[in-house]
Order: C-alpha cells, then structure tokens, then sequence
C-alpha cells in the first residue's frame, strides 16, 4: 500500500514519525513523507534515502500564510499522488486531507502530536481556537482512525468531539536500547565537553520555547555547588529562548559548571545521555497542552539509565513518581530543584534507581507501541488494505 504522510515539519528532528515510517516499511507499504524546507534546519539523515516531497517555504513568510501555502499543496499533492492512505499529523494536514477526500476516496489515519488547541500560541487566539477545532473535530469524526500521545489528550479530544470512535494511545516512545551503565560511558560526552570537571552531570534534552525557564535549573547548579555538592548541566538544543540562557549562564560565578551546546545530530545524542547522571523534563504548566505532555526525551532518558527530575504534571508524574523512576519538583523553585536533585544523585540509590529504570525500558519502548500503530492502517473488519483506494468501502 502506498501511504503518504502530510506534516508541517522541516524533517530535522522528528523521531516519532520517523519510528512510525520504519515500522510501515517494515510491514510492507511504501511510505513518502512531506518535507517543508524552510532553507534553515537541516535534513535529518534518517530521510535523505526516503522519497520526499518538498515544499520551499520560508517561515517569514509569517504564520497564516505559513500555514494556508502547506494546507493548500498538500491538498493538491495528495490529488496528485493518489495514495492508498493519508497519514495525517496534526490539524494543519488533517483539514487538507479531509478535503481531498471529497474528490476520491483513502484511508485517513491521523496523529495527535499535541493537543492543539490549547497550545499557547493558539489558545490566546480565540478566532485561531475555533479555526483550529472546527478543523480537527470535523476531521476526527471522518477519519477512519486517530491516535495521541497521551491517555490524557486522547480522553480530552475524545470529549471535545464527541467521538464515536476510539482515540488509540501511541505514546512517544524510543525503540528498546537501555543496557547497564559503561566504565566508558563517558567518553563521548568528554569530547563534547573538554573541560568538563568532576561530579555528576544532569541533562536537559529539548527545545528553549517561549514560556520555558531553564534559569532557576541552572541556579540549583549554584546551589549545590554552596553546600559542596558540585553539580555539572549540560543543556543540548534550541530555540528561540536559547540565547536567553546562554546570557544568563554566562553571568553565572559557576558558569565553568553549565554547558549550553546546542542542538546535537540524532545519532549522538544516545551516547551523550548514557554519560551522564540524571535527566531534567522542566516543563512549565502553560495550558493543558503543556500540561498532558508526555515528550520523548523522557523515554529517551529511561532507554540511557538516567533517574528523572519531572515538572508535577499529571502524565510525566504518573510515569516518573508512577514507576518510581526519580522526583518531580517546581521547575520555577531553585531550592527544590538542588533538595531532588541531591537525592536523584545519592550514590546509595543508584542500584535501586536502575533496576527501577531497567524493567521501564522493556515496557516504554517501540517496540511494545508498534503493533498499536500498525492496527490504526487496518479496516474495521480486521483485514488488511489493499492496495488501492477502491477497496476502502466509503
């Protein structure tokens, strides 16, 4: 079956779609993606061998007609392509594909990355909002199958639409990699960071968006290093809020302790976790977008053995406290973040952290989530599609 994938993404770093297109092809199907090249954000590796269609787009071009420009060439593409199957990630390809569903018939699958609309960005936009829902709710009740990441965001768009049909949970999760910590574990990371001085090092793996602050993390590093507990951070990303950051480091008298890196390719970031000690998901409660969010790099930090500081929100928490894989603490208190994180780094818990963190990774990976994937590509009888758009009954 040929399947076509509709995203608004620059394909630089998106690991979940990634995941989801090997597991078609491992099943058989030829799968083609979308790829909006903004000129700025490298292709990853991952899609350079795969069939692309490129759309050149420039984010100056500003957020509506950003958004309308895609929304319109993927409308024609999937005409012009005439796939078996559309999968559609997020509203900005669902209303599209619901649209060329009018003119010929395809299996329509769609991925819930987020709950959309409350998104920051668009929840202060009343207009956007109602854009936004009427878009995706009407898409969801004529899909022939969804998915989220989360149970929270599939129980919230289930509610919001009132949807006949099961919203699947297919969470963000890493194929199996955990194995036991290296003696040499360390090695990439020193290359990265040549003056890296002794002590533990915690990590932050994400991006530096509006609303997030990173700076009381970075004060518990001071913190630690008053009461003799020296405390490495290493922050690998980017962001509009990076800069931000590396001003405020930079002013640090423990500045010599906080490494800003940047964003780092894909293949290295594995072994850039597996050298160091704990891994940070400070994620402030901006909305229920926020708040339901459950991100890869959690799942990533599992897969290398690293016990977790989380934000207190209700998904990551029920993982992180639920497993018991770490702490959560206020992402805005310097002081409870340096009280968890002394605990987190406590030599006498490490055994006991990653025993915990061993029997996680063989639960939270692909390769348990795969199966619930593939069944969205397959019709309510239980069959398998054909290959062709005929056989789906409309």
């Amino acid at each position: 079956m040929r399947i076509l994938m509709g995203i608004l993404s620059e394909l630089s770093h998106e690991r979940r779609q990634e995941r989801m297109v090997e597991s078609l092809e491992r099943a058989g199907h030829q799968v083609s993606a979308t790829w909006v090249d903004n000129g700025e954000a490298p292709l990853s590796d991952f899609w350079k061998e795969r069939p692309l269609h490129r759309l050149q787009a420039s984010r100056a071009l500003g957020g509506k007609l950003y958004f309308l420009r895609f929304m319109g060439w993927f409308h024609r593409l999937i005409l012009q392509e005439k796939p078996h199957a559309v999968l559609a990630v997020d509203p900005p390809a669902l209303g599209p594909a619901l649209r060329a569903r009018a003119s010929r018939p395809f299996h329509l699958v769609y991925d819930a990355r987020e709950y959309w609309s409350e998104l920051p960005t668009v929840r202060s936009r009343p207009l956007m909002t109602a854009v936004w829902k009427w878009t995706e709710g009407r898409g969801m009740r004529q899909a022939d199958a969804s998915c989220a990441v989360c149970a929270s965001i599939a129980r919230a768009l289930q509610e919001d639409y009132h949807l006949s049909r099961e919203v699947a949970v297919v969470r963000n999760v890493p194929a199996l990699s955990w194995r036991p910590r290296e003696a040499t574990r360390r090695h990439q990371l020193g290359r990265l960071w040549p003056t890296l001085g002794q002590g533990p090092v915690v990590v932050y793996a994400g991006g530096f968006w509006p609303g997030y602050d990173f700076r009381p993390l970075m004060d518990a590093v001071g913190l630690l290093e008053e009461k003799g507990r020296g405390v490495n951070l290493l922050m690998l990303g980017d962001g509009p809020q990076w800069e931000l950051h590396r001003r405020h480091a930079s002013t640090l008298p423990w500045k010599e302790r906080v490494l800003l890196a940047g964003k780092v390719p894909g293949h290295q970031l594995d072994g850039l976790l597996r050298g160091c000690d704990a891994g940070t998901v400070m994620v402030p409660d901006l909305g229920l977008s926020y708040r339901y969010l459950l991100p890869n790099k959690l799942f990533e930090y599992i897969q290398a053995g690293l016990p977790v500081l989380a934000s207190p929100l209700p998904e990551t928490a029920s993982v992180v406290l639920g497993r018991g894989l770490g702490r959560c603490a206020d992402p805005q208190n310097a002081a409870a973040i340096a009280a968890q994180l002394t605990i987190l780094l406590d030599p006498a818990r490490e055994s006991t952290w990653q025993a915990a963190l061993e029997a996680a990774a063989q639960d939270l990976c692909w390769e348990k989530e795969e199966s619930r994937f593939l069944q969205l590509f397959t019709p309510q009888g239980g069959g398998a599609l054909e290959n062709g758009p005929a056989s789906i009954g409309r």
